[in-house]
């Protein structure tokens, strides 16, 4: 028995050599045989009691801490500390093997701390280590050769425990063990590398339980250098060099920290680099990834400092690393929210702010509610919020920013002792969105609240880095009250504060904002007291922040440059010196076709410069501002919006855009452009839906792959417009963003199909020449009212565009022609208010007819010779769509004359619609007589409606058609809603009798009533039919809202969208007793003769109709019909 304990004993002390030299030299060379020997041993042990066999399970814990250095695999780490656990329960206190035991748990656990972070394994690393330190006190003989490896460990455990739980008493332990196992160990140690590393880190800390601030810190730095500088020479080409290296760089950092120094910052960019390659990809996490978030930290102060872009996306990089590479955390989180919303306000790029929101979001989430964290999480969401609000204007946003702001602020005045620098930022970042609403709704309001937290902000700045911006701010928020009091006290505390903040600061990324509030405010100086010292200055100062933010393409160029056009401007009103006019209206047109820059700030730039020419007669100017702004509306409601948003930002900003423009072309005597302007400017929301729909059958012949995704991400978008609302805000926010990014690859994929050889054209707007087409069947009266002048443009084929001034119909004419309608369709109890009604729409009807109408009709006919009257299509826009033009005449007793005497009027949103939609006819073909088929809806009674007895009529004389066998009648309670969206696909005509419901505030809500509820506008420009014809007869189907109504929100027009090519619909609430007689009437004209169903001929069926009415009805009761389409 002794020779063989004498074997084992033999065996072991050769394991733990080499054991022992892959820990100090980190080389694992023979790792798994000498594992593969211990298991070998360990089955040879019967007795699990016994000292060699627990001797031989500490081996093992080792080999696979060990292996787990080498390897990184967590599951080898867990088996380590089972097997360690194992061992020390079986082992006695006081004896050698529960001192190494204890050991090698503490080691086991530092090492998990080091890969994870976990502050608790710490702890109990520490734990253990004092555990063996206290049983060697006791006892000195025992484990001799490992006293100086547990002062070591223990001496930088201590110290990083110390640091994260607040304890100078462990720091100081911590300094004490480390300089007493560096005066024992061997330089030849590699032990002694890693003491001076961990020396190096507990010395540089100590400053933080002191009352100096940056000085102790400085102090506590210069003190710990040199231990570094050691570290490093004794480390030498030690495969775990990159931990001395690290220290070296965390110093360097911190130095940039307290100086702000460019040399500082530089050399932490390249110790950064030097680490990050040191370190192999599998120890990428070691030191709990610190490396990689230190590296990004020093690429953020360094962009900070010197605003240089590739600095920041070198910052993003190494954050988004550090998420991938290590557990779960609220502050990395937080960081990358903080860093992409930077570089959104750099590159106006909408996947970065919404992936700031999406990790503000998740940083809140896993914040504890007791810790820091939620403020500064609360901080990021709310600035990203706020920057997206000032991108996209959108109500939410504003509402979530203002909610995280408000609760960063709050969090930080209950904090503010410990986190100096929290409230200073949270007050900063709640003022920038009090600036933003300034900016955009004009809350003058919130200026002397603004100025209040500003004050504070300055107050409580703790890092010079952040006063000069600060102080601008402040100068800024007395600018703004400047602008509502008047008060030249807040201009000169502007002018003071915007200079002391230029002067306190560097070449950082924000200096062009600090110079541009300089100018702005000079700006507003001069324009007072027209000092022609501070125009200069001014001018200085927004050419120069034009410069800094021109080399980086930055996307605030138009910005500046249209702030560039409102100083010349300024000067003009002053000095009337055309000089300064003309360089206004360069600048304007820079900024407007700044392509790079934000979209909003295009818009209000070629706004500001159309405005500007108009108000000085330089027509010309002002048509290729209004052509800039139509190019910018596009993008401003893009795809990546749904429809409402859309609808929402066009009522906002383009309400009268198309009109304007095209009053300007037609004084400048470009008819050609104003016929793009108005075709370009109006059905914007329509337009981008049935763009979405495009044919692709000739995309799909050469390049089927990209034809397949457009039309996969087609109806994906198409969902997110008309689909189902989200549940909640959460799954709002996702959807959102989801459609973004459809959007965006939307647009690459376009751009990419137009670089291909006769795909230039690809999804592009109609040419002059190509609307010109339209007129091919009948001429086309475009009518246009502006505060600039009303004119009609008459389009005939194989003729110039010719203009007729429309004298009495100038724009507050037709407004209050509009609202007088408007008055008198509201609900009439009695026949005198139908007798009212009546007497409006004739006198309104006679002074469009003598305001222009008349002389536009008459010579839109001129030179017909055909069989009967003309087909003629009416495009009214702005509030002249609200009127009833398509009845425009003199109905008096003895004389009644009108436009239907001349043409056969129908309606088209834009020439562009009318195109599309004979397109989409003559590409699938008129329904062989056989094969058409009719879907017939019929709906008496539905709740809150009174009941509709004309529609049992209607149903009747339906239901005796000659074509009565291909029609499918669906009444009661057949009518539902589903049951009619899946008919209509299988029904290329439609006669549907319901009452119709507006509503004029949000015209996505109008609808059919239908057995089980509304068959909403939104719901009905989801549908995807191959449609003919559409006769609606219910009313308002076809009345327009005075919100945006260029944009043809209506129910008549989403039958359009939805497929129908032609519709016949009502622009105010119609007779039920006119439904079934016209529905008699409308047929008998259609099928006469044995005539088959033909969609082309139904706006002369309706004309023969209104002729007929016409004799026998009031206007208020036949002009309530109208027809749209081919």
């Amino acid at each position: 028995m002794a020779s063989t304990s004498a074997a084992w004993t033999d065996r072991q002390t050769t394991v733990r050599d080499s054991l022992s030299t892959c820990d100090r030299f980190a080389t694992y060379t023979g790792l798994d045989e000498t594992l593969a020997l211990i298991e070998i041993a360990l089955a040879e042990q019967e007795d699990a009691e016994h000292e060699t066999w627990m001797r031989w399970k500490l081996l093992k814990a080792t080999a696979l801490r060990l292996l787990h250095m080498r390897d990184v695999r967590h599951s080898d780490l867990e088996a380590a500390r089972n097997v360690a656990e194992a061992v020390l329960q079986r082992s006695l206190p006081g004896t050698e093997l529960h001192v190494l035991a204890n050991y090698s748990m503490g080691r086991i656990l530092e090492q998990r701390f080091d890969f994870t972070f976990i502050h608790w394994d710490l702890r109990h690393a520490v734990d253990f280590f004092f555990a063996a330190q206290n049983e060697m006190d006791r006892n000195p003989e025992l484990c001799q050769d490992t006293a100086l490896k547990l002062k070591v460990h223990l001496g930088r455990s201590l110290g990083e425990q110390g640091l994260r739980f607040g304890s100078l008493e462990w720091q100081l332990e911590s300094i004490k063990l480390l300089e007493s196992a560096i005066m024992e160990l061997e330089d030849e140690e590699p032990l002694k590398f890693f003491a001076y590393t961990a020396l190096a880190f507990a010395r540089s800390r100590i400053h933080r339980y002191q009352p100096e601030g940056d000085r102790g810190e400085e102090e506590a730095l210069r003190n710990a250098a040199p231990y570094l500088v050691e570290a490093l020479r004794l480390a030498g080409n030690h495969p775990l060099r990159y931990i001395a290296l690290f220290g070296q760089l965390w110093q360097t950092f911190r130095w940039a920290v307290i100086t702000n120094e460019t040399k500082h910052l530089e050399d932490g960019v390249r110790l950064g680099e030097e680490l990050l390659n040191s370190i192999p990809k599998t120890h990428i996490t070691h030191l709990g990834g610190q490396p990689i978030m230190t590296t990004a930290e020093v690429y953020f102060r360094k962009y900070e400092r010197q605003g240089i872009l590739d600095d920041l996306n070198a910052s993003i990089r190494y954050q988004a690393l550090f998420l991938e590479t290590n557990p779960p955390a609220p502050h990395p989180y937080a960081n990358l929210c903080e860093a992409l919303c930077l570089r959104f306000v750099e590159t106006n790029v909408a996947v970065d702010i919404d992936n700031a929101i999406r990790l503000g979001e998740q940083a809140l989430d896993i914040c504890a509610k007791d810790d820091v964290y939620p403020l500064f999480s609360h901080l990021y969401l709310g600035l990203a919020y706020a920057r997206r609000y000032l991108w996209g204007e959108g109500i939410e946003d504003e509402r979530a920013a203002q909610k995280n702001l408000g609760e960063a602020v709050k969090l930080a005045i209950s904090r503010h002792p410990r986190y100096p620098d929290a409230l200073g930022h949270s007050l900063e970042a709640m003022v920038s969105l009090y600036c933003a609403c300034f900016e955009s709704k004009s809350q003058l309001a919130k200026s002397d609240q603004a100025i209040s937290y500003m004050r504070m902000a300055v107050e409580h700045t703790h890092h010079p880095l952040y006063t000069p911006r600060r102080r601008s701010r402040l100068g800024e928020c007395f600018l703004h009250r400047y602008q509502i009091s008047k008060d030249p006290h807040d201009l000169i505390e502007a002018i003071q504060e915007t200079h002391a903040a230029i002067d306190a600061s560097t070449l950082g990324p924000e200096r062009h904002v600090l110079i541009h509030r300089r100018g702005w405010a000079l700006r507003l100086r001069f324009d007072a007291f027209h000092d022609v010292g501070d125009f200069e200055q001014s001018r200085r100062d927004l050419e120069e922040s034009l410069q800094l933010v021109s080399r980086l393409n930055h996307p605030k160029q138009a910005f500046y440059e249209s702030e560039l056009g409102l100083l010349h401007a300024t000067h003009f009103r002053h000095s009337a010196d055309s000089r300064y006019l003309d360089e206004a209206f360069s600048w304007y047109m820079k900024a407007a076709t700044s392509w790079e820059s934000f979209s909003m700030s295009r818009f209000r730039a070629a706004i500001t410069g159309a405005e500007l020419a108009m108000e000085h007669k330089r027509y010309a100017t002002a048509t290729e501002f209004y052509q800039a702004s139509i190019c910018t509306l596009r993008r401003v409601a893009w795809l990546g919006v749904n429809v409402s948003t859309r609808h929402g930002l066009l009522v906002r900003s383009a309400s009268q855009l198309p009109g304007n423009g095209a009053a300007a072309a037609i004084k400048s005597g470009q008819l050609d452009k104003a016929l793009s302007i108005l075709e370009d400017g109006r059905s914007i929301t329509w337009r981008s839906t049935l763009q979405l729909r495009a044919d692709m059958t000739e995309l799909e012949e050469f390049d089927p792959e990209r034809a397949k995704e457009l039309m996969e991400i087609g109806k994906a978008l198409e969902y997110d417009d008309f689909g189902l609302q989200p549940a909640s805000a959460e799954s709002a926010e996702n959807m959102a963003q989801r459609r973004r990014r459809l959007a965006e690859r939307w647009t690459a994929l376009t751009d990419e199909i137009r670089t291909k050889p006769g795909c230039e054209r690809f999804l592009a707007s109609y040419t002059n020449e190509e609307l010109h087409s339209a007129t091919g069947q009948g001429p086309v009266i475009i009518l246009n009212v502006s505060r600039y002048g009303s004119d009609a443009l008459i389009i005939r084929q194989d003729h110039p565009i010719v203009t007729i001034p429309l004298h009495g119909m100038e724009h507050l004419s037709v407004l209050h022609m509009a609202r007088h309608l408007s008055q008198a369709l509201k609900p009439a109890r009695d026949g005198k208010g139908l007798r009212y009604l009546d007497q409006v729409l004739r006198d309104l009807c006679k002074k469009l007819w003598l305001g222009g109408i008349s002389a536009a009709v008459k010579r839109a006919c001129d030179g017909w010779s055909e069989e009967g009257l003309p087909r003629c299509w009416l495009v009214p826009t702005g509030l002249l769509s609200l009127l009833p033009i398509h009845c425009a005449g003199i109905y008096e007793n003895n004389r009644k004359i009108g436009i239907q005497d001349f043409v056969i009027p129908s309606y088209t949103p834009t020439l562009s619609a009318l195109l599309l939609a004979r397109q989409r006819l003559d590409r699938s073909g008129l329904s062989e007589p056989g094969n058409v088929h009719m879907l017939a809806v019929g709906v008496t009674e539905v709740p809150r409606f009174r009941p509709l007895l004309s529609a049992t009529q209607e149903m009747a004389i339906i239901s005796r058609l000659p074509i009565a066998g291909q029609i499918t009648l669906r009444t009661g309670g057949e009518a539902t809603i589903a049951r009619i969206r899946a008919d209509l696909s299988t029904h290329s005509w439609l006669h549907c009798c319901t009452h119709g419901s507006w509503n004029a505030g949000s015209p996505l809500s109008s609808a059919f009533q239908l057995h089980d509820g509304p068959l909403r506008l939104s719901s009905i420009m989801d549908l995807h039919v191959n449609g003919e014809f559409a006769f609606l007869s219910a009313c308002h189907t076809a009345r327009l809202s005075a919100l945006l109504p260029d944009e043809s929100m209506h129910l008549a027009a989403g039958m359009q969208i939805a497929g129908f090519q032609g519709v016949l619909g009502t622009v105010w609430g119609m007779a039920d007793r006119d439904g079934p007689a016209l529905t008699e009437m409308f047929y008998d004209r259609l099928l006469r003769e044995g005539r088959p169903l033909d969609a082309r001929n139904a706006a002369e069926a309706l004309h023969h109709c209104i002729k007929k009415l016409r004799d026998h009805i009031p206007l208020c009761r036949w002009g309530a019909f109208v027809h749209f389409g081919v």
